[in-house]
């Protein structure tokens, strides 16, 4: 699966696009382990800042992400919070 990310997210994960080969992902919530193990600066913002993310599945906003089944051809965007005017 392809994982594209933005703004401050882009940046602690390093990249932009993060291709992912894990047969311990195949959920919303098992990719979040997945990402929150391998990048703690990404798990430290989520969990002790709260933010609250914007996460697409295949361009289809998912507000129960952590529920949804994910597979290798699947794409998901994730955007920190929208802020400004």
């Amino acid at each position: 699966m392809k994982v594209i990310s933005f703004g401050i997210i882009k940046e602690i994960f390093g990249n932009e696009e993060l291709i992912i080969n894990s047969d311990k992902v195949s959920t919303g919530r098992d990719l979040e382990n997945f990402l929150f193990e391998r990048f703690p600066n990404f798990k430290d913002l989520v969990l002790n800042e709260k933010i609250r993310l914007i996460i697409l599945l295949n361009e289809e906003q998912k507000s129960n992400f952590d529920e949804c089944s994910i597979s290798e051809g699947d794409e998901i965007h994730i955007f920190p919070p929208f802020s400004g005017g």
